[in-house]
Order: C-alpha cells, then sequence, then structure tokens
C-alpha cells in the first residue's frame, strides 16, 4: 500500500471499491517513471528497458482492465517503434502476438474491432502462409464487417498475381458493406484500373 499512500487524496472512489494490487501497480509505475526522467545518466537501452518493465507490470493485472485489447495493442507497437530490428529473440514480439491473438480468438469484443484485425495483419506479415492466415480470419469471422480486411487480403492476392481471387474478394467485401464502404469501393475502382 505504500506505493500509493502519498495519493490517497488523489484516488476517486468508486461504489464498488478499488483493488489495491492495480494502484499499488499504478502509482509504482509512476515512481518508476519519475526516477527515469530525474537521471539524465541512463542510455537509451535502459530507458527502453524501463518503459518495457512498465508495460510488463501493466499485463500483470491485464484480466482487470475494461479494454485489454488496448494495453496489449499499445505495448505491440511500442515494441515495433523501440525495436526497429526487428530481433524477436530481443523483444518476443512474435510470441505475445501469438498469445494475444489466441486469447481474444473468440471474444465477441474484438471480432470486429481494427485493432485486433490489424495486430492478424502484422502476424500475417511473419507468416510464410499469409494467405491462410486470411483465410483462418474468414472461417472464424474476424474483421469481416471491416473494410480493411477486405483491402489487405485483395492487395494480397494482386501482388501474388492472382487477379481473378482480389476481385472477388473486393466484390465479397462490397456485397457484405463492410465499412467504411465508400473507402473500400474506392480501392476496387483503383484496383480495376491497374487491371
Amino acid at each position: 500500500m505504500t506505493d500509493f499512500e502519498y495519493q490517497k487524496e488523489n484516488i476517486i472512489p468508486l461504489p464498488q471499491g478499488r483493488s489495491a494490487k492495480v494502484l499499488s501497480a499504478l502509482y509504482a509505475k509512476e515512481s518508476i517513471i519519475e526516477k527515469r526522467y530525474e537521471s539524465d545518466s541512463l542510455t537509451g537501452k535502459e530507458l527502453r528497458e524501463i518503459q518495457k518493465k512498465e508495460f510488463e507490470n501493466e499485463l500483470k493485472d491485464i484480466d482487470e482492465v475494461d479494454d485489454p485489447l488496448n494495453t496489449y495493442f499499445k505495448y505491440i507497437n511500442w515494441i515495433q517503434e523501440n525495436y526497429p530490428t526487428g530481433n524477436d529473440t530481443e523483444t518476443g514480439l512474435l510470441s505475445l502476438l501469438e498469445h494475444v491473438l489466441k486469447k481474444y480468438q473468440s471474444d465477441p469484443r474484438y471480432l470486429n474491432d481494427s485493432r485486433y484485425l490489424r495486430l492478424w495483419f502484422l502476424y500475417a506479415h511473419y507468416s510464410q502462409e499469409p494467405i491462410e492466415i486470411f483465410k483462418f480470419l474468414s472461417v472464424n469471422e474476424i474483421g469481416q464487417n471491416l473494410s480493411t480486411y477486405y483491402e489487405e487480403y485483395a492487395l494480397l492476392m494482386e501482388t501474388q498475381n492472382k487477379y481473378k481471387e482480389a476481385n472477388e474478394i473486393y466484390t465479397l467485401g462490397i456485397n457484405r458493406k463492410a465499412q467504411p464502404i465508400e473507402r473500400l469501393k474506392k480501392r476496387y475502382i483503383e484496383f480495376q484500373k491497374r487491371m
């Protein structure tokens, strides 16, 4: 409790109460941030390690958060920004992606969430068989209401010279009225001009 003792007057009580564990983690994280800015002698690598630990601390209580995908999404974006070499042994990005994608695969909150779909696209980028990832998404009805799914899938098919399949994918998305539909129609017209 000592981590948030000095902040008690700033904490707004909730009818159901607050988790001491969550508050402790929250204010312990703030003290780490303060230490980080107090010392100019930290190297970039040390700062990165501190930030990584902050995200990992947030993930410890992930099941108590209203939108857990948001924390994972921010962390994965942070990894991508702060580890430009993409060294997976250093970042653990692929195993983290696999964990998140599997964990929320059947969560109805995220089936048509653009962030979740973008994580699948990132995973497909690292995959030897990206088309299989898109087929998996279709079978499991992930992202099927989002135009981004059809745009990315059709673009993948186009880059592999599978123009007929790309055309069918655009048509399917338009018929399903994937959103935003106007952008999807625009991409389809652009595709047709390239053919």
